[in-house]
């Protein structure tokens, strides 16, 4: 019985064709059964058999084109799902630790002492509706001393807080091959390879961006998931997209892309989930008021 309804769920086309002709004979059957008591003569018969097949074929062809077409938007929506989890399984595996790597760093960097401060002064400023380009930047003098550390020659970071990270995160940057060289050229290097690792990160980004934007990969699937980190880390990557992208936004366009969509998408739940809370304390304060003893 399984073996059946397994063959039945994986041919659903082939059975309706089956079970229509099946359907298209009986009728057949019995029409000329009933023609024939009733003393048709053999040529109308035949050109009423002719009609008939004609329809019958039409409408097995239908069912056919209307099975083929439901068919293909379920692979194509199957293949959406499976393309959608091999990139949230590479982001998870790959770009999360990056990304977490570098906000550690950088956030060191900013402050030791106060490890969370940097990314609330980054929560705070409203780049959602800026366009990601130089002139946008200079408006926040907040990323100011920060977006220094993005700049060609460079080397601020020290190599101890670079170094302690890297050992967290499974020696991330390789430092040993460089052990043997002099201190400043270790924290030249050390630099140097954390920048690398920043814009691999990025391009990395810019396609699983690319991804969802062109429906390859099912954007809600991965949204629910994945939208707090990926805009958490575009917020701490904004200086070196605007940095990249002079005058026009050139660079990293499916990442500012996907950014503002998951963004605007988020406060439009957060907006609709206050709706909610209102709503219902609105109501419990009703409720409250018509229940009141005077």
């Amino acid at each position: 019985m399984s073996k059946i309804n397994n063959y039945i769920r994986n041919n659903k086309l082939n059975v309706a064709t089956y079970i229509i002709s099946f359907i298209g004979i009986v009728i057949y059957i019995i029409g000329v059964t009933t023609l024939k008591n009733t003393g048709t003569t053999l040529k109308e018969i035949l050109s009423m058999s002719a009609n008939y097949v004609t329809i019958l074929s039409c409408i097995i062809v239908l069912v056919q084109l209307v099975a083929f077409f439901s068919d293909s938007r379920h692979k194509e929506y199957r293949r959406r799902k499976e393309v959608a989890l091999d990139i949230a399984k590479q982001y998870a595996e790959i770009s999360m630790s990056n990304m977490s790597f570098i906000q550690n760093v950088l956030s060191t960097y900013y402050d030791k002492n106060n490890v969370l401060l940097l990314e609330k002064i980054i929560a705070k400023e409203e780049i959602h509706s800026d366009r990601f380009i130089k002139s946008s930047l200079e408006k926040h003098s907040s990323f100011d001393e920060y977006s220094k550390v993005f700049l060609s020659g460079n080397n601020e970071i020290p190599l101890e807080i670079i170094a302690t990270q890297s050992m967290i995160y499974s020696d991330i940057l390789n430092l040993e091959c460089i052990l043997h060289l002099p201190e400043d050229t270790q924290k030249t290097m050390a630099n140097l390879k954390f920048k690398v690792l920043v814009y691999d990160t990025m391009n990395t980004i810019e396609y699983f961006a690319m991804a969802v934007n062109q429906n390859v990969a099912e954007s809600e699937m991965l949204f629910s998931s994945l939208h707090q980190t990926f805009i958490k880390f575009i917020h701490y990557m904004y200086p070196v997209i605007c940095m990249y992208n002079i005058e026009s936004e050139r660079f990293y366009k499916n990442t500012i892309e996907l950014y503002r969509n998951w963004f605007n998408e988020k406060n439009e739940i957060e907006e609709n989930h206050k709706k909610t809370i209102c709503k219902a304390q609105n109501k419990t304060d009703k409720q409250y008021a018509k229940g009141k003893p005077l």
